[in-house]
């Protein structure tokens, strides 16, 4: 376990280009198991993850297979952040 803390993910998402294309991203990657948030960067094409441990790569692939967007880039940052209250 992580302590409390979360981690952050940073997922480059291929084929977002609109407010619809990121809501269908969050919405997804907010059924996964283990990711408490999810940020939408649109104007960079990612997804910033909040999790209680680190989300294989696979699985983020897994749950957007139906979706016409893709995982192109995958970083997790050392650094924990604090869960929200």
């Amino acid at each position: 376990m992580n302590n409390g803390n979360y981690i952050t993910q940073e997922v480059e998402i291929k084929g977002m280009t609109c407010e619809g294309c990121a809501n269908t991203v969050k919405t997804n990657f907010e059924k996964v198991k283990g990711i408490h948030s999810v940020e939408i960067d649109l104007e960079n094409n990612k997804a910033i993850l909040g999790a209680e441990f680190e989300i294989p790569k696979e699985s983020l692939e897994t749950v957007l297979e139906d979706t016409n967007y893709e995982v192109v880039e995958y970083t997790v940052e050392d650094t924990p952040v604090e869960p929200e209250a």
